[in-house]
């Protein structure tokens, strides 16, 4: 292994420097750009409520039979997906059995008071959405189920006019046709709400959609959220609602009665975590030191850009929220990260040790820890996506966490590493210093050769 010209490693060193100080400036220090709030790519990394605490509420599936899984599936994802277009993002859906659901709403919260969550909890539950030409339901009534027969529900605001539309898909639409032909009032329900709406039938045969108008655009995006959650393919039951305050496991004070409190926004389960984190960092930082010298610099520069890194892409994954369990699945690919740079320094000094030059040491190290991290990084990635694919929840979440680690740990050992120690190579004399190479007498190099 060679380095670089001393010119090129010096630019090279100024373009990491740069990137390393404001990857890690943006990733960890909130920041304000006139009257907009940065608050750091980790300070935007969803937490679950596992370590955060938070709302969560339970719902009975209304169902005389037992619901599918693909049925449950698509509900809870559209569950998450009206949190997630009102601004949530730590919110986590869970299947508990065939018989309920459950939504946990992690804090922070942002502008959101603890009321406002636990009557939009409450709201998740609003009952089945249907249309139908009569009040009350009889053998002769035509009705267009929301579940089967709704395809979106939008709000716009044209000026001062604000609408919704209701679009249906093909099967919607020869029902609401029916639902036209026998008559311009129709009835919208939710559960147990109805509602009597005048509709003009359309001159151009047109039946892809209803459109809805209202003058406060708050109540009319409610109402949207009731219809979409009303279409869902499990119904839930209103009446057997339960929303209560969830503190985060080892959680100090009263939390839990107290969520308005200061000290129910401090977890000692989030500090544990990251300080355990932290000192899993810090005792491989030490231990690199202790046995290679300065390459524990280079290990922990790697380290940090890792990071950077990390938090990118769960940035551009906002779907992915770290628990517990997250927190493991990091620690572990930490020591991932650990093991395969330990094996290449120790191969260094090995090969050394042998009576090969430090060049040559390096060299073979190299080419013999890329096989070992490529298969090993490679396998660990695949097999952590394929499970991410074929989980749903906190699961998903810790598998793809996981995968996300294998990725950067190729990433760190397969270029970055490399990188920095031929950065080191191209100054003179730092190639044998860098790995604490004792140097060889002439007696020991005679008896090498």
């Amino acid at each position: 292994m060679k380095g670089f010209k001393k010119n090129t490693a010096i630019l090279l060193i100024c373009v990491l420097s740069v990137v390393f100080v404001l990857g890690l400036l943006f990733g960890f220090v909130p920041m304000n750009f006139g009257k907009t709030t940065f608050v750091s790519f980790s300070g935007s990394v969803g937490v679950t409520s596992d370590v955060k605490g938070g709302i969560y509420g339970e719902y009975d599936i209304a169902a005389t039979e037992t619901p599918s899984k693909s049925a449950l599936l698509q509900s809870m994802s559209k569950i998450k997906e009206v949190f997630d277009d009102y601004g949530y993002k730590n919110v986590e859906v869970y299947a508990l059995g065939t018989k309920k659901i459950r939504v946990e709403v992690s804090y922070p919260y942002g502008s959101k008071n603890y009321s406002d969550v636990l009557a939009e909890l409450s709201r998740v539950a609003t009952g089945a959405f249907q249309l139908r030409n009569e009040q009350t339901v009889d053998d002769d009534t035509i009705i267009l189920d929301g579940a089967t027969c709704v395809e979106s529900v939008n709000v716009y605001t044209n000026n001062s006019t604000k609408y919704m539309t209701i679009k249906f898909n093909s099967k919607g639409q020869e029902k609401y046709k029916e639902l036209l032909a026998a008559g311009t009032t129709i009835y919208i329900a939710l559960g147990d709400y109805t509602q009597s709406q005048t509709v003009q039938k359309p001159n151009d045969d047109d039946y892809s959609q209803l459109t809805l108008s209202g003058t406060d655009y708050e109540n009319l995006v409610q109402f949207e959220w009731a219809i979409i959650l009303g279409c869902m393919k499990v119904e839930l039951n209103p009446d057997t609602v339960l929303t209560q305050t969830k503190s985060a496991t080892l959680t100090a004070g009263e939390s839990a009665s107290s969520p308005d409190n200061a000290s129910y926004y401090s977890s000692t389960a989030y500090v544990v975590a990251v300080s355990s984190v932290f000192i899993v960092l810090v005792l491989g930082l030490a231990l690199f030191a202790i046995k290679f010298g300065p390459f524990a610099i280079l290990v922990a520069i790697s380290a940090g850009f890792g990071t950077i890194m990390f938090l990118l892409l769960l940035l551009l994954t906002p779907s992915i929220q770290i628990g517990l369990s997250g927190f493991f699945a990091i620690a572990v690919g930490m020591g991932m990260i650990y093991v395969y740079t330990y094996q290449f320094a120790s191969r260094v000094k090995g090969e050394y040790e042998l009576g090969k030059s430090y060049q040559a040491a390096l060299e073979v190290a190299n080419k013999t820890s890329f096989k070992s991290v490529l298969m090993g990084g490679t396998a660990l990635f695949l097999s952590s996506l394929i499970m991410y694919f074929l989980s749903f929840g906190e699961l998903a979440s810790v598998t793809a966490i996981f995968a996300i680690i294998s990725a950067i740990c190729m990433v760190i050992n397969l270029l970055i590493i490399p990188l920095l120690v031929k950065i080191c190579l191209s100054f003179n004399k730092i190639g044998r210093k860098l790995f604490m190479l004792k140097k060889r007498t002439e007696t020991e190099l005679g008896e090498a050769r």
